[in-house]
């Protein structure tokens, strides 16, 4: 009988030593499997991808001690990653270059740290020396030197007033290139019939290829001018736009109340009031009852 008790004795004792150690196993499972820092890992009310919200910020960019770019934002932030910032109600931009800085101001931008590149993709007003601008986005590379306008833009470029798309302007010289494009601003170009004193007169010109400024320069490809009684109409313009000398080559044409004209090429002197027409030179004078025709 004593020798029956310790058998069931020894497998109870055996029995719990399996239990304890089952117990003991998933105490430890779930031990290892639990997150001291769940309530801290929470979902965002940012979203997954913003690590940093800050509202009413200035933000400034230096290139080593020099100050590159600095705006006021509505609402500024920081992803996760650190390398982009988002951007909303951008207004009092600056971004300097060697030529002058130029302002800006938009509803939406975005910066890029590895490629240290400023894009906005919504509407923005953009101004300098050189240009004041309503723009459908643009985009600063500091890697090309550049101020990327890839859609339409309006208002002034340099001394006259544009409608075009796709300008490139290169922030350490200001050279530039856009088209295709319409300027309009005021010139004196003067006529074959001798005037001495042409009055200085708005005129348009349109060109459907990419007109390009280069120094003092600007070279319209395919372009056609008018004040509304002159037209010309020539396979390159070139214009000086120190000099105010206009030169067009290649199958030139030449529309006015008094004379029409074909010629290979026209140099036209503002300052000197005068103009020189070679290669086969075509001239028409009209009558005075087709003068106005």
């Amino acid at each position: 009988m004593l020798r029956l008790v310790n058998r069931f004795r020894s497998s109870l004792i055996w029995a719990g030593g399996v239990l304890a150690g089952i117990l003991c196993i998933l105490y430890v499972h779930a031990l290892i499997t639990m997150d001291p820092f769940a309530r801290l890992r929470q979902p965002s009310p940012l979203g997954s991808e913003i690590g940093i919200r800050l509202e009413d910020v200035t933000l400034k960019h230096y290139k080593g001690t020099q100050l590159r770019t600095r705006a006021h934002l509505a609402r500024l932030d920081v992803r996760q990653d650190r390398q982009y910032l988002d951007m909303s109600g951008v207004s009092d931009g600056y971004y300097y270059t060697p030529r002058g800085e130029f302002s800006f101001a938009a509803e939406r931008a975005d910066w890029n740290a590895v490629t240290r590149k400023i894009e906005v993709t919504s509407g923005a007003h953009i101004k300098s020396k050189d240009f004041d601008l309503d723009v459908s986005g643009f985009s600063v590379d500091q890697e090309q030197d550049a101020l990327l306008v890839p859609g339409r833009l309006g208002g002034r470029l340099y001394d006259g007033n544009v409608e075009a798309v796709n300008l490139t302007y290169r922030l350490s010289t200001g050279n530039y290139s856009v088209g295709p494009v319409s300027w309009e601003g005021m010139l004196a170009v003067p006529t074959q019939d001798g005037e001495k004193n042409p009055k200085r007169t708005r005129w348009k010109i349109k060109s459907e290829g990419l007109i390009t400024h280069v120094g003092d320069i600007d070279k319209w490809p395919n372009g056609e001018a008018t004040d509304g009684e002159v037209l010309v109409k020539a396979e390159m313009v070139e214009r000086n736009t120190k000099t105010d000398v206009i030169t067009a080559t290649g199958n030139v044409r030449y529309f006015s109340q008094k004379t029409n004209m074909t010629c290979d090429k026209a140099v036209i002197y503002h300052k000197e009031k005068h103009a020189i027409f070679t290669g086969t030179v075509h001239m028409l004078f009209k009558p005075e009852d087709q003068q106005n025709q």
